[in-house]
């Protein structure tokens, strides 16, 4: 029942800034230091912004910014909140929250907002853990598996399972409890079926997460070629900055670049190797031997051709490559292109002028997307411990069933898979089995 007190927005300076407040006495803690312009105390008026004036405790001005108030249990954690937008200056937005904290809140801990919406029933467990994965998403295909996962995707799933498990010890509790009843009961294989289409939906779910997570985090770039090829230009023109020095003089690059960036929804890492050819340099046979290792943990190579140059005095890639890796061979320097490659079927680029980066960066987000799971979602790994172990707890009470095992044992394991499922939303009750028993047979006809 504490009110607490914390900064909502991003860390350092910005054009303005968020200070919330949650607990029962957020309002008036709020509104002690804050005035209307015209002097009066701020209205206890919910879901009104108002301009007011956020006052120190001798009355000087300290900031003016919109007070909003929330009343409980219409908020976003159930409880009385408070939202004040400031400036955007760390040093008024610390001065804010010590004003709260004399007059009576307290900081709050980390996360403490959201974990109060889940204990009042504003959202689930799942929701609850989705709040960091949607703040911290370092992609588009992230930042959208966080989304669903927030707006109930997993939790309707859940339920959905729930239902099924329940209905399916319903069938067994039954058997234990009225089997002298003139009762029609599933017969065991269509309990076994039914347990079957469980454990088939929940490695699905599982497989899902596993391949959208591949997808977020398995892919490098690779730039690969001759010395002298425009591998850093290329690198830059791609990144949109100078992250690579660049000169003519052939081998310049001595050891890997990297640096990311987002594309096609998913972040990537792009690598400037060293360039390829026989050298009798200590350093540069080191970079090149570090090229070579890069190249085999790339996703994506693209192999630099230097389009200034003859067709004979361009050599191939000749290195060994993953079978998994797809290779783009890239033309570069089309703005002094080489008649030798008038009419190549390579993809032209030039890192100076920009010509061909659009097309270029297409055809990398065709490839990554290739990859993209249709329906993406992201698990955490707690969700997919207790979703493992509900599977787990199914095959179990299965082969109890084809063993003959007493149904009371048979019973416990669809327990145990219900708590398992339970624990993934926060919401575990054994009570639901007996009461489904009821609604569904006619015990006291």
């Amino acid at each position: 029942m504490d009110t607490i007190v914390a900064i909502s927005s991003p860390a350092g300076r910005g054009a303005i800034g968020l200070v919330r407040l949650s607990g029962k006495d957020a309002f008036p803690v709020a509104s002690s230091f804050c005035r209307k312009s015209s002097g009066l105390p701020v209205p206890r008026e919910p879901r009104q912004a108002i301009l007011a004036r956020i006052l120190e405790p001798d009355g000087k001005l300290l900031d003016t910014g919109i007070f909003l108030f929330f009343e409980g249990p219409a908020s976003s954690t159930g409880e009385d909140t408070v939202e004040l937008t400031c400036h955007g200056n760390p040093l008024i937005l610390r001065r804010v929250v010590d004003l709260c904290l004399g007059a009576g809140a307290r900081p709050a801990a980390a996360g403490e907002f959201t974990l109060r919406a889940f204990r009042n029933g504003k959202m689930d467990l799942v929701q609850a853990e989705s709040v960091k994965r949607v703040v911290e998403a370092r992609s588009g295909l992230e930042l959208f598996a966080g989304q669903r996962m927030h707006e109930g995707f997993l939790s309707q799933f859940l339920d959905r399972i729930r239902a099924k498990l329940i209905g399916l010890g319903a069938e067994v509790e039954a058997e234990i409890d009225f089997s002298s009843e003139d009762l029609t009961l599933q017969s065991r294989e269509e309990r076994e079926a039914t347990a079957t289409q469980i454990i088939a939906d929940i490695e699905q779910m599982i497989e899902k997460s596993r391949g959208t997570t591949a997808a977020l985090s398995h892919w490098q770039i690779t730039l690969a070629g001759n010395p002298n090829a425009g591998k850093s230009s290329l690198l830059n023109a791609l990144l949109r900055q100078d992250r690579a020095l660049v000169s003519d003089i052939p081998g310049t690059t001595r050891d890997t670049i990297t640096e990311d960036r987002e594309l096609a929804g998913t972040a990537v890492r792009l690598v400037d190797t060293a360039g390829l050819r026989e050298s009798s340099d200590p350093l540069e046979r080191a970079g090149i031997e570090r090229t070579l290792q890069t190249l085999q943990k790339s996703q994506i190579i693209l192999h630099v051709v230097d389009g200034s140059l003859s067709a004979g005095e361009n050599q191939l890639l000749n290195a060994p490559l993953p079978a998994h890796a797809k290779v783009i061979a890239v033309l570069n320097k089309c703005d002094l292109l080489h008649p030798d490659h008038i009419g190549s079927a390579l993809l032209r680029v030039s890192a100076q002028t920009g010509e061909g980066l659009p097309d270029l960066e297409a055809r990398l987000e065709e490839m990554i997307k290739e990859s993209y799971p249709p329906d993406p979602i992201l698990l955490e790994a707690r969700q997919s411990h207790h979703l493992g172990a509900a599977a787990q707890a199914l095959k179990t009470m299965q082969h109890l069933q084809q063993n003959n095992a007493p149904p009371e044992i048979v019973a416990l394991e669809i327990q145990r898979a219900l708590t398992e499922i339970g624990a993934i939303t926060g919401a575990i009750d054994t009570e639901e089995i007996l009461g489904r028993i009821f609604s569904t047979f006619c015990i006291g006809k």
